[in-house]
């Protein structure tokens, strides 16, 4: 006579620790507001936030609480600052504005409008949420697009 073994329902409570870091929210308060179609305040609002959650090579100024995660993260917050830093130049590029968001365009650290691929910060307008956008964009396109515009800096 052979003997079954019941099967077994394992539980798992999810706790903050098991969510995946894209899924977290910064805890700090957002201060960027844009005003009307200015894109100048989301040009400076994209600037600070790219400097301060470490991609420019200006010390990061977020901590545990503060980093804002991207999809891709992996790992302890600090680690996670190491690998963006210097990735990204101080300086916005470009920007594409519609009437939901405002993308801030950075070159990469090394490349060139003309040869060259950089990130994107969305700032939404209505919340003044900012976040990195996931994919890279090539640079030379940004004249060349609807929206968007390149910045004489």
């Amino acid at each position: 006579m052979t003997s079954h073994a019941a099967p077994v329902l394992l539980v798992v409570t999810l706790t903050s620790a098991l969510i995946p870091l894209a899924c977290r929210e910064p805890v700090a308060p957002n201060t960027c507001r844009l005003s009307g179609e200015s894109a100048g305040a989301a040009v400076r609002c994209a600037e600070a936030f790219v400097a301060a959650q470490g991609y420019t090579s200006a010390p990061a100024t977020v901590d545990s609480v503060t980093i804002a995660y991207e999809l891709l993260d992996y790992g302890m917050w600090r680690d996670i600052l190491r690998r963006r830093r210097a990735s990204l130049g101080s300086k916005a590029v470009g920007v594409c504005a519609d009437s939901v968001a405002v993308d801030v365009a950075f070159a990469g650290v090394g490349d060139t409008l003309l040869n060259g691929s950089g990130r994107a910060v969305r700032v939404i307008r209505a919340s003044g949420k900012e976040r990195m956008v996931h994919q890279d964009f090539i640079l030379s396109a940004l004249g060349r697009l609807g929206t968007c515009r390149r910045l004489g800096r």
